[in-house]
This record gives structure tokens, sequence and C-alpha cells, in this order.
């Protein structure tokens, strides 16, 4: 901890008890974490609301600072200390939910959605931050449906529309809306947002509003327009690893759950060495890998990731391959959800399902198209080798599928033997009546056509 003399003293003299903890605040938001700790030390608070409020603010820094076993630990002494409190619920949730406790956070949600029920004398900033804070653990229980309740019903309610705390309720709200089908107004949250950098140059939440603009982005423009925002993201000098992983995990999921162009993705994570990574995003490196997980996967993760993670993870493997168990694990799940929320879930995977789909079972070699026709490869070795490659990732680097298929480099004659190839399978499954081409390759990768995706398994629909 850095000392501070008093020439410079981080809070001026002759502020009161509430200004100097205003004060805190503000060091924390600002990530100036010493300052914030220094200013706690120079407290001296008197009485018993006083005493809790600086046992809580000294378990921010460590919130704040990604230290959340330390940060836990004075939470959990506060409380006993000092009786219960609604904003102290509140950072026990999200320490027990970063350090991945999952029934003691589900529990500590179960308790804050009964205190906000019986509560009604909250100060408007401990109730805002509470109700935003469920909102935000009712999208990881997968109840996406009730929290864009909570957070529409906040938007509505909020009467300063230039404040903090209301840009802050919109990312969210924004987030969500990324996640569902109303069009009109995620249009309207974004075109609020879009601003805000502009009004308030100084703006702590910046990174929130720029990730939850870049997820509105990859649906509503395009991939690239999502990566420029990024970019320029990750160029920032007050940008920390947290912050990364969190830009660059929610993009990649959204990235593989519409079958995009990973490769950014996967060199910015190798650029920035990211370590200690939580279960849900080694899980989601392994699938951007075209790893299939195994049962006994899915029987752990549950104890490992949260019903929101869980849902995403098995949004990507039912969007990548067929497989009755998944499919069965899937509904077993939403029959758990409210019915709106688990129509979201099903809305969602069913927009990156919208294209021809494309069934390739590899241990019969025959592929099953759209139109519920097969044609068989069983006797095509080569071909059938072709469909197994592009079952597992819908676009390949042309160096990649000639290494692949015949086990050596890049030659013109080699390239000019993968374009026949392709040709070929297109001419196969036009003979069955299917009028457009499956595979198309260019100078720089061999891919399925847009319009259309290629999976492995047996033909199962959810």
């Amino acid at each position: 901890m850095s000392v501070h003399t008093q020439s410079n003293w981080p809070i001026p003299k002759g502020l009161g008890f509430s200004e100097r903890v205003h004060k805190v605040k503000q060091y924390l938001q600002r990530g100036e974490f010493s300052l914030a700790e220094a200013s706690l030390t120079r407290l001296n608070p008197v009485s018993k609301s006083q005493m809790r409020t600086h046992a809580h603010y000294l378990g921010r820094v460590y919130l704040y600072r990604g230290d959340f076993t330390e940060a836990l630990s004075l939470f959990l002494q506060a409380e006993r200390r000092f009786g219960p409190n609604i904003n102290l619920t509140v950072d026990i949730a999200n320490c027990r939910y970063r350090l991945g406790h999952n029934h003691a956070w589900e529990q500590r949600v179960v308790l804050l959605e009964k205190t906000l029920r019986g509560e009604h004398l909250l100060c408007e900033e401990s109730s805002l931050y509470a109700q935003l804070s469920l909102a935000k653990f009712k999208e990881e229980l997968g109840e996406i449906s009730e929290a864009l309740k909570i957070y529409l019903r906040l938007r509505d309610q909020h009467r300063d529309k230039t404040s903090l705390p209301y840009f802050s309720l919109l990312a969210q709200l924004l987030r969500v809306l990324s996640l569902g089908q109303d069009q009109p107004l995620l249009a309207e949250t974004y075109r609020e947002l879009i601003h805000v950098k502009e009004l308030h140059p100084q703006l702590y939440l910046d990174i929130e509003i720029q990730h939850a603009l870049m997820l509105a982005e990859v649906r509503q423009i395009g991939p690239n327009a999502a990566l420029a925002r990024m970019e320029s993201q990750f160029q920032r000098l007050d940008i920390d690893q947290s912050d990364r992983r969190l830009i660059l995990f929610d993009l990649l999921d959204e990235f593989l759950l519409r079958r995009l162009d990973i490769t950014p993705l996967l060199e910015r994570a190798q650029k920035h060495s990211l370590s200690h990574l939580d279960p849900y995003e080694a899980t989601l490196l392994r699938l951007a890998d075209n790893e299939v997980l195994s049962s006994q996967d899915w029987i752990q993760l549950p104890r490992q990731v949260s019903t929101g993670c869980y849902l995403r993870l098995l949004s990507l493997s039912l969007n990548s391959e067929c497989n009755p168990e998944l499919t069965h694990r899937w509904h077993l799940l939403m029959g758990a959800l409210s019915p709106a929320s688990a129509q979201a879930w099903s809305g969602r995977l069913a927009q990156s399902q919208s294209q021809n789909r494309f069934i390739f079972n590899s241990h019969t070699g025959e592929l099953r198209l759209p139109s519920h026709k097969s044609v068989s490869f069983k006797r095509r070795k080569a071909l059938s080798h072709l469909l197994r490659i592009l079952s597992r990732s819908n676009r390949i680097p042309v160096e990649t599928a000639i290494q692949e298929l015949w086990g050596t480099g890049y030659s013109p004659s080699h390239f000019e033997r993968l374009r026949i190839s392709a040709h070929r399978l297109n001419q196969e499954i036009q003979k069955s009546g299917w009028k457009e081409k499956l595979l198309l390759v260019s100078s720089e990768s061999l891919e399925v056509s847009a319009n259309s995706r290629l999976v492995e398994g047996e033909s199962t629909a959810i």
C-alpha cells in the first residue's frame, strides 16, 4: 500500500464521513485501488453504521482488484459483526459466483430476491445496485426473460437519463437484447448508448458499454464492426486482463454460434497469453478447437459453471453436431426454465440453425440433405474425408485442407486437386436434386456456402 503524506492526502480535509466514502467509491470506479485503500485507513468510523460501511468498502477494494477470496472473507466478517445488509448480500453473491461456489451463490440469489421483495426503505442507489445485480444473476441462472423484465422496469422508472447508473443499466439491457429477437428495442437502445462516450469522456464504465455495443454489432452490422471495436478497446492503456477476457470470450461465443471466422479472436487470445481461465472459458476454447465434449464433460460442467453458461456451451455443441443426448439435455433444461426464458433460448438457437442443414455421418459415409434425401460417400474416401473435415469447421484455409487431405504443403497442382474434389462433391449432391453448391473454393479458403451449414452426426432435430 502506498504511503500518503499530509501534502498528498487523497481526500481533502473537512469532508464528512459520507463525502469521504463517496470519494473512496470514485477511486474504486477509476481503478485507483491504492488511493482507495489509503483513504479507508484514514477514516475514523464512529457509529455502527459507519463501521459497517468502512468494513464493507475495505472488502470492495479487494473485490475490484479481483481478489475474490479475500473480499469474501472481509464481507462475511462484516456480515457476522454488523448483521445482514442488502449491499453486502450482493457483493457476497458476486464473490461466490466468481469463485465458482455455485450452490452458495444460488442461495445468496434467493436471499437477495426475498430481501428485495420485503424491503421498501432502500435508498435509490442501493435499490438500483441490488436490482441490477439480481437481473444479472437471473441471466446466469438462464432466466433471461426475467432479467429483461427487471432491466426494462428499471429503465422506465429511472428519472435521470444522463446519470452513470442509467448508462450502466442500458449497457446490461443491450447485452440481453442481443440474445433475443426484439429488433426495434435493440436498435433504440444501441442508438442511445453509442453516443455516451462523447457525452462523458471520463466515463469509468465505458468498457462495459463498449462490450454491449460489440455484441449488438455482431448481430446487427456484422463481425468486422465488432472486431474493429474490440481492437480499439484492446489498445487502451486502462484495460486489464479481466476486461480483455470478458470481451474476447463473449465475442468468441457469438462467433462460434453464428459460425463466423474465429481466427482473429484466437490470435488475440494467443497474443495476450490469457491464463487462469475459468471452466467456462476453458471449455469454450475446446469447442473453438473443434473438440467434441464427452458425456462425462456434460455431467461435470453443471458443477463448474452457471446454468446460463451451460446453455451457451450446449447451444454451441448443438449447432455443430447432431447428438440425441445433447438434444435431450436441452429439452430437459428448457423445461426447468420459465416459458418465456425457454422460448428466448430456443429462439437464439433457432437463429443460428436457420441455414440449410447438411448432416454427415462419418461412420456410414452418408450425407443427409435439407430435402431429407441422402447421398452416400462410403466408397468415395477422398470426398468422405473432405466432408469430415468441413463438418468440424465450415471454413478452413486452403493450406489446411491440402495438408489434411494429402499430407503435404500448398502447391498449384494440389490446389487444383482441391478445387476438382469440391466440384465433384457438389455434382454428387446436385444429382440428388439439390441445385445449390455446398462447397466453395477460393484462393484463401475452402468453405461451406453462406446459406448452408454442415454438421457431423445422426439426423436429429431440436
